[in-house]
């Protein structure tokens, strides 16, 4: 089973090929110009752990996903509540505009439903619900057999 950890950063998941949205020395694929730098349905599994809202075009994204994953793969994100959506926005800037000034890194100023934009490229909403006061967990897949306990037990 092949598992990329997109927008891993720093801290990729142990087992999984790593993705960097901006230059990292250390990663085994880049994120450039909307493009993962693999082949089509390399991987059987996509983490996305608090990275959506760094990026500008979720469609071109989710489209990108549905390139580069298997039939009947899927996609494990975990990211911000949108209540609490506010205060992850004020961290954003406190931490890549003041702490460690990145300002190639684009923070959104709104929530937006990754979700639906998910179904708009016809992904599967498997399930979604908090994970704790701040996170929510979802599983989506793409089209074909899957299984939920394959995307859960790697994450």
């Amino acid at each position: 089973m092949r598992r990329l950890d997109f927008g891993s950063g720093y801290n990729p998941a142990p087992g999984f090929e790593t993705c960097e949205l901006n230059a990292h020395p250390c990663v085994d694929h880049d994120f450039r110009n909307g493009r993962i730098t693999c082949c089509k349905e390399t991987f059987d599994v996509i983490r996305c752990r608090n990275v959506l809202h760094h990026i500008k075009d979720l469609d071109a994204l989710f489209q990108e996903f549905r390139r580069v994953l298997k039939p009947g793969g899927g996609i494990l994100i975990i990211d911000s509540r949108p209540e609490i959506f506010p205060e992850t926005v004020s961290l954003d800037y406190l931490w890549y505009r003041m702490v460690i000034p990145r300002p190639d890194i684009w923070c959104a100023k709104e929530y937006r439903d990754y979700v639906e934009v998910a179904r708009s490229w016809a992904f599967k909403l498997l399930f979604k619900m908090p994970l704790c006061r701040v996170l929510e967990i979802a599983v989506l897949a793409k089209e074909g057999k899957s299984h939920v306990k394959n995307f859960v037990a790697v994450g």
